[in-house]
């Protein structure tokens, strides 16, 4: 993240980052679109899953688009394996 700030700013662009850690018995969904009401961006990493699992199981990272009130950014992330 700070290559990519530093990298921005040498563009002319004004740009900060802050990375929040939530541990929550709330919807965390909820807590996390809360948190961000104050950013301009959202950017989150998301696994591909089996498509077993994705039928099982909600979506993170659509559950946050679906609410949030800024733009969510969604990127590949490296998953380990575990479905």
């Amino acid at each position: 993240m700070d290559n990519a700030v530093e990298s921005c700013k040498a563009n002319g662009l004004d740009v900060s980052y802050e990375i929040v850690s939530v541990k929550s018995d709330d919807d965390i969904v909820e807590k996390v679109v809360n948190i961000a009401s104050d950013f301009d961006l959202i950017v989150m990493g998301h696994c591909k899953y089996d498509k077993i699992y994705k039928f099982l199981h909600e979506s993170f990272a659509e559950n946050v688009i679906r609410i949030s009130s800024c733009p969510v950014m969604i990127v590949a992330a490296k998953c380990h394996k575990s479905n």
